[in-house]
């Protein structure tokens, strides 16, 4: 825990600033599934690793979430999350529309638009990457289309090739110029987003069908109505990590006998990595005589190679892919990366965003839409909104409420100052108390959902 003062450091006031900072609330510019969608971050890096991203497919129905979680540096999140969607929009696509999208990437005359994003002013896209990443994805479109199976689409498989073909690019940008002589031509650009990684959940929402696409330890859950009007959490992702005995039992299938104790040691890959699917990370992924090539001094190549790298790939970045019919009784989708499900489980999320949606309608003016009403059922609406007003949040930005809550939630409810002691931590020791913490919260139209 960390250490404690006798008085909180930050005020009531500069403790929200501080939590507040980052919060977006957005909703989308015409009428689908989703209502509205709010996130927030809040960094213990220095800078952020974790990086969020939210769009509109333009050639096909639907809208794209994902948060991604970085380690060992913000290069390969930064890229996952100006890249995936792309790559995601175009599995997509029918023949015709690819066919088009081929041809505009191949001519500056013709325009060329697979989303419309949802960014603000603090996002970043590198420029100076964008004709690399432009070329891969004008490859990616080509062989699509040379490999389109026009009789057959599974929304699961297009997820995964989008995932695992981006990765491969991130891969192969690093050592495409090719290069003569011993040592391997490094392109020293896409060096830092190989051998940085990430990982990555992705939902798509499309009328009433809602896929997530996850790879490694982050996490995605719906809150929902069960049929007595309880509220319940249904998990739309499972953590691939050590903790998870079917991914542990899939890495050591994967390899020979020989390394069943050192594949996954004290909990980690190799003894290393914690998620057990990542993008990124090619050190778990090239050859070794691939990465020793990329290192004249020995040295430095020995400190590269994991000890026991006998028989490489040990890392995928193949996404687990869950899918959920929405009905009306769904009301929301929460992601977040793992500095949020460290402090808080599932349930207890789904509890705290259900009680903010209660708070926050008791502000709205006291609407029936039922003629006629009886006394009995004004006084029923007027005491839930009597409980919404006791469970009122601070924070009208429903991540910016989680994220206080699992900082300074105690037996007690949220504390002020282990709130105060958590934020005002030394930047060079935050990281060994909390981690960076993103979460999107994806509201669902009920309407909508009851009538599609």
């Amino acid at each position: 825990a960390p250490p404690r003062h006798s008085c909180p450091k930050l005020t009531p006031r500069q403790v929200s600033n501080i939590i507040r900072q980052n919060d977006v609330t957005a909703e989308p510019d015409s009428r689908c599934a989703v209502k509205y969608f709010e996130y927030n971050q809040l960094a213990a890096n220095h800078p952020i690793e974790d990086r969020r991203a939210e769009a509109k497919c333009l050639k096909t129905p639907g809208m794209l979430f994902g948060i991604f979680d970085g380690h060992g540096g913000t290069a390969c999140a930064q890229a996952v999350s100006e890249r995936l969607f792309e790559y995601v929009a175009v599995s997509l696509l029918p023949q015709d529309v690819l066919e088009d999208c081929s041809r505009a990437m191949k001519s500056d005359a013709l325009p060329f638009d697979l989303l419309e994003w949802y960014r603000n002013d603090a996002d970043y896209t590198n420029i100076e990457l964008a004709g690399v990443y432009r070329r891969s994805l004008e490859r990616y479109i080509d062989e699509t289309l040379s490999a389109m199976d026009v009789d057959e689409f599974d929304m699961a498989a297009a997820l995964e090739m989008a995932a695992l073909r981006l990765d491969a690019d991130i891969g192969h940008e690093v050592l495409s110029s090719g290069g003569g002589g011993e040592r391997m031509h490094v392109n020293l650009e896409s060096l830092e987003a190989a051998f940085s990684g990430c990982t990555a959940c992705v939902a798509h929402v499309d009328g009433p069908h809602l896929h997530v696409a996850n790879v490694g330890d982050s996490r995605a859950v719906v809150g929902y109505l069960d049929d007595n009007d309880a509220w319940a959490a249904a998990a739309m992702s499972r953590d691939h990590c050590a903790e998870n005995a079917d991914e542990v039992a899939r890495v050591r299938a994967e390899h020979a006998v020989e390394e069943r104790h050192t594949v996954i040691k004290s909990e980690r890959l190799l003894g290393e990595l914690i998620p057990l699917r990542a993008f990124g990370d090619f050190r778990y992924k090239w050859s070794k005589a691939t990465l020793q090539s990329m290192l004249a001094d020995t040295r430095q190549s020995r400190l590269l190679i994991p000890q026991h790298y006998a028989s490489p790939p040990y890392l995928t970045a193949r996404p687990e892919v869950a899918y959920r019919r929405l009905t009306a009784r769904d009301k929301f989708l929460v992601m977040a990366t793992d500095g949020l499900w460290e402090q808080l489980d599932s349930e207890k999320v789904v509890r705290l965003v259900a009680e903010h949606v209660s708070g926050a309608q008791t502000l709205d003016p006291y609407v029936t839409h039922k003629e006629p009403i009886t006394f009995g059922e004004v006084n029923g609406g007027l005491l839930a909104r009597k409980t919404g007003l006791a469970n009122r949040a601070v924070d009208t930005n429903v991540a910016s409420h989680l994220i206080r809550n699992a900082l300074g939630l105690t037996d007690r409810g949220v504390d002020h100052g282990k709130l105060s002691m958590m934020l005002s931590l030394p930047a060079e020791v935050t990281r060994n108390f909390r981690d960076d913490i993103t979460v999107t919260v994806i509201y669902f139209d009920g309407d909508y959902l009851a009538h599609n």
